[in-house]
């Protein structure tokens, strides 16, 4: 690894240098094409050439530093934009399926359009019958997967600090949902029993306080429904 032996710093090749500021203009010039693009293929496309384009140019222009480095890039540079493009994008596509925690639907395009384009997609930001732009079944698979991590984490660590905040965050969250769901008179749930069962015993070490809060939300919203909605 080039180091200044002056002051201990970093010295980049100019290799590196290019690599990495190639990098930045490949990533913003995709990342303008995708939001201007009027074809969700090519905004879909855009984006992970230039999250991946970008990321492999980055990993080359610091692999100077060693082995090391290369080893702890390659997982980020999949990661991130994976998780980014599965929770506010609908770029993630699997067997012509877009995986996605919200919900999407075909923009309207203008009337001088060409017929045969292929619409981008824009996020419905109120799905019936689901939590704001999430269906029940993704809602409640996420409260499994999130109960599940923090109560290995209490369980691996201790009621530390961060775990305390995620039950408590968790709890809230668990007991606004109840409210939504007992003032509207849905089922329990939203009749996701499955995912709502393995989140409760999930929720075990967390000593049930997740399913403690649906619970109180449910039964408060309940209380305060209005008599005229029918259950959903």
């Amino acid at each position: 690894m080039p180091v200044d032996t002056k002051n201990g710093t970093i010295v980049f090749p100019v290799w590196s240098i290019v690599l990495l500021a190639c990098a930045v203009v490949l990533w913003a010039s995709c990342l303008v094409i995708s939001v201007r693009s009027g074809s969700a293929i090519t905004e879909r496309r855009f984006y992970w050439i230039g999250y991946f384009g970008a990321g492999g140019l980055a990993i080359v222009g610091l692999s100077f530093r060693g082995w090391d480095t290369v080893v702890w890039l390659i997982p980020i540079v999949v990661i991130i934009p994976v998780f980014y493009a599965f929770v506010r994008t609908p770029y993630l596509v699997v067997g012509g399926r877009v995986i996605s925690l919200g919900t999407y639907e075909p923009r309207e395009l203008p009337e001088d359009s060409d017929d045969d384009t292929d619409p981008p997609l824009r996020q419905v930001m109120k799905v019936e019958n689901g939590y704001g732009s999430m269906t029940a079944p993704k809602f409640w698979w996420l409260m499994t997967v999130f109960a599940a991590l923090i109560a290995l984490g209490a369980y691996l660590g201790g009621w530390a600090a961060p775990i305390v905040v995620g039950t408590a965050l968790l709890s809230g969250g668990l007991f606004i949902a109840g409210i939504s769901d007992g003032r509207r008179g849905n089922s329990i749930v939203r009749g996701q029993f499955v995912p709502a069962t393995v989140g409760a015993v999930s929720s075990l070490p967390l000593f049930g306080f997740p399913v403690l809060g649906y619970a109180l939300g449910y039964l408060l919203g309940w209380a305060l429904r209005d008599e005229h909605v029918e259950e959903v």
